[in-house]
């Protein structure tokens, strides 16, 4: 630890004095393992009305572009998420889409001013970005499907390709945008859909060769030059009778697969490619988990697996495979390599985000970055930075946060509750009132994810509604009471990175449920109290006072011996305690009582024997 806090002064030092280039030392930041230790929520850029279904940085990495089922692009200055500088939203246009977007990319060397979409209603969008004289946009072309994927050519800004569910890869020159006909680059419509594309920086000829995913488990590579120049396949490659060079799929599933033609139960197909600088490729699985396959011409495993798709060998031997995470409820997911290219990044359906170690496949961080579903990740091409998006309506922004770091996002070490009739303190009323109310998808509770600084906010209010709560119960007022802790935990439901606002939230979680219970014990409601107990013993087994308050709502309930239980075990904790040892005898007396009773019952059946 000493060591690291030396290297961070060091970098630190160097920054401020100008010693060494900016970009070669937020590098070394990036490639810290200090890095991950403090990634936190630092901005959420807000201005969409559906999911953020796509986001995307320019080359220098000063502008970053969103696109929503909304319709809509938006165009935001977030390089430095400071709260010095927050993140503003630079213009929100309407594309002319008609259906969710899924696709939005700047155009290279345009300054920002032009913007390529695809979407769900099949068309290919080219959107004019201009402050003064407004925007607007122009149809490049349409599919019969949807397009899921728009990515430029590198070293040609004006031609792009998309990936559409029609199966088909298309190409578009932007300078043309009237076209009757696009050439179509790849056809694999005979298997399914295609998802999602990516060029090989690594590769050469200038950057032609791409990876394209379809529905089944096999990632082909293409190179742009010979499928653009008719080459012929054996097999019937489709209309522009594009070869493969290479196909990759794991050796796991392939060996699970009764055959090639027979594998739709062990993948829907990639979801997400990344290549790294070295011309690694990542593949994001739908149903399966990640892998890492050496792409490089003469790699040492290039020819290990079974011949496929007309004499097109297949890649099967991975780097590493990265487990953890879900991909099954959206075809969306990407992958990215962050850290320097140490680490790589996935969203998963549990709204978490996933850093593992490139070399060993270690999972070595989750962090919480939606209320549903993360789909996108897209770190920044220099600083460390990293932009998600997914179900929620809003981008948010991961950067060096707190120095502690916080694994568990609401599992934080509570502090204990002080003894009182109020079990709380008297808290600051807040002067801003935050929305509280958790919002619902896919019928299920979607808790926000806030910013140290909005669960601040958010922890004020809840505050308040506990010292409510607890003036109402002091006045009898027991319903009322039940009322305003009822509402604190709703404001309470939120997922932040903080660890200090983690700790906080605990706490007032933990006293809220001890004063629920309580409420609900004088209510007689003791179904109730019983789970709110159990709540604050989950967090906290030594809790006594919830031992004591499960212990009256079991004998409520007349479960008996299990409030002995939380008897005994309060009075190892707190020996010789009245109330306890009142309890204890209480329970006792009702034992003696129901043995008597049971005495009298089995001499009255005898007697009706005799």
């Amino acid at each position: 630890r000493d060591l690291r806090v030396v290297m961070w002064c060091q970098l630190l030092r160097h920054r401020e004095t100008g010693l060494g280039k900016r970009a070669h030392v937020e590098a070394d930041i990036w490639r810290s393992d200090a890095f991950l230790s403090r990634f936190a929520l630092r901005d959420k850029l807000i201005e969409h009305d559906g999911c953020v279904n796509t986001i995307s940085w320019n080359a220098t990495g000063t502008r970053l572009v969103s696109g929503s089922d909304d319709c809509l692009i938006c165009v935001w200055n977030c390089w430095d998420a400071s709260p010095a500088r927050p993140a503003t939203c630079l213009t929100s246009m309407a594309t002319g889409h008609v259906r969710n977007i899924f696709g939005a990319k700047f155009v290279p060397f345009s300054s920002d001013a032009k913007v390529a979409t695809c979407a769900l209603d099949g068309a290919v969008r080219l959107c004019h970005i201009d402050s003064i004289s407004g925007s607007s946009s122009q149809l490049l072309g349409t599919s019969a499907q949807f397009v899921s994927r728009v990515e430029f050519v590198p070293g040609q800004p004006s031609v792009l390709l998309t990936a559409g569910q029609d199966g088909l890869v298309t190409l578009y020159d932007i300078r043309v945008p009237q076209a009757t006909s696009r050439p179509t680059v790849v056809d694999l419509s005979s298997i399914g859909g295609c998802t999602t594309l990516a060029f090989d920086p690594a590769s050469g000829g200038g950057a032609n060769v791409f990876a394209l995913g379809c529905a089944d488990m096999f990632v082909r590579t293409y190179d742009l030059r010979t499928t653009l120049g008719g080459r012929s396949s054996p097999t019937g490659g489709g209309a522009a009778g594009a070869l493969p060079l290479r196909a990759f799929a794991p050796r796991r599933l392939l060996e699970a697969a009764p055959s090639l033609l027979d594998c739709e139960h062990l993948s829907q197909g990639a979801s997400g490619l990344a290549y790294s600088e070295r011309g690694e490729l990542l593949v994001n699985l739908r149903g399966a988990n990640l892998y890492l396959f050496d792409a490089r011409d003469g790699a040492p495993s290039a020819l290990d697996g079974p011949v496929h798709d007309g004499g097109v060998p297949t890649v099967t031997s991975i780097l590493a495979e990265y487990h953890g995470r879900v991909n099954q409820e959206t075809f969306a997911k990407e992958c990215a390599f962050v850290n320097g290219g140490q680490n790589v990044a996935s969203g998963g359906d549990c709204g978490n985000i996933f850093l593992w170690d490139k070399r060993t496949g270690a999972l070595l961080h989750t962090q919480r970055a939606d209320g549903c579903i993360v789909n996108c990740v897209a770190p920044h091409p220099s600083l460390p930075l990293l932009a998600t998006s997914g179900i929620d309506s809003d981008v948010k922004l991961f950067s060096l946060g707190d120095v502690q770091d916080c694994r568990s996002l609401n599992g934080a070490t509570p502090l204990r509750a002080a003894d009182g009739a109020a079990d709380g303190a008297h808290f600051a009323r807040p002067s801003l009132r935050p929305r509280v109310r958790p919002r619902r998808q896919h019928g299920l509770d979607r808790h926000e994810v806030l910013t140290a600084e909005e669960a601040e906010v958010h922890l004020i209010s809840a505050r308040e509604m506990l010292q409510r709560g607890n003036e109402r119960f002091g006045a009898g007022q027991h319903e009322a009471a039940r009322e305003a802790y009822e509402e604190a935990l709703v404001a309470l439901s939120f997922h932040v990175a903080a660890a200090r606002a983690c700790a906080n939230q605990a706490q007032s979680r933990l006293l809220c449920r001890l004063n629920l219970a309580a409420c609900l014990l004088a209510l007689r409601l003791w179904a109730g109290a019983d789970k709110a107990c159990s709540h604050v013993l989950e967090v906290d087994p030594r809790n006594v006072k919830a031992l004591y308050r499960r212990a009256q709502a079991l004998i409520g309930l007349r479960r008996l011996a299990r409030a002995e239980l939380d008897v005994t075990t309060a009075l190892k904790l707190r020996p010789g305690d009245k109330l306890l040892e009142d309890l204890r005898q209480r329970l006792l007396q009702g034992a003696v009582h129901r043995g008597r009773m049971a005495d009298a019952r089995r001499d009255a059946a005898r007697a009706l024997l005799d």
